[in-house]
């Protein structure tokens, strides 16, 4: 069941916006999946819009925001929005980064942060100092300190390590792993 915040949420709700988010980690077009995502909400809008209403608290990251404007399409039957001109760089780093086999995608993070593969030593332990290898550092770089970035690293860092079920030698993007480590605040959660 994926949580976003502490509230009941009939099974219903937990599976349109599971759907919602399977949907936006796709690699389909935006209006595909939009349209697929139709008939699901027309069987409850009021569910709809509840989920719409959690999303709209979390697009910091690519995949939540298009999960939102996947569903805002859906519910309003207007054609799904571009993504905000602020975020476009940040969310095609992103969803670029969320679609590479795992393996890859924590390559490219220690090809660009090198203190990351000193993490990926087996030892749980150490996704502790996670935040402060991608945060602490001198100079701002948005990508490196984005959430979905430390959430990659996050799940890279647990499988192996044990802690987490999954083959990081495997195809797998981070995207298309059943079970994802989410950020929220500074805890991490499993989605």
């Amino acid at each position: 069941m994926v949580r976003f915040r502490r509230r009941r949420r009939s099974r219903g709700g937990a599976r349109l916006l599971g759907t919602t988010l399977s949907l936006a980690y796709g690699a389909g077009m935006d209006e595909d999946a939009a349209n697929r995502l139709r008939p699901v909400v027309a069987k409850d809008p009021a569910q709809a819009r509840a989920a719409l209403a959690e999303l709209a608290h979390i697009r910091y990251r690519f995949d939540f925001d298009r999960a939102y404007r996947l569903l805002d399409a859906a519910l309003t039957g207007n054609p799904v929005q571009s993504i905000s001109e602020d975020k476009r760089d940040l969310f095609f780093r992103e969803e670029t980064l969320g679609r590479m086999p795992l393996a890859d995608a924590f390559t490219y993070l220690v090809s660009m942060e090198p203190r990351l593969k000193g993490l990926a030593n087996g030892d749980s332990t150490t996704t502790a100092r996670l935040p402060e290898v991608l945060l602490d550092r001198e100079e701002h770089d948005s990508f490196l300190e984005s959430e979905l970035t430390r959430a990659l690293c996050m799940q890279y860092l647990a499988i192996v390590d044990g802690s987490s079920s999954g083959d990081v030698s495997s195809s797998s993007s981070f995207f298309e792993l059943p079970r994802k480590k989410v950020i929220f605040s500074s805890r991490f959660h499993a989605v």
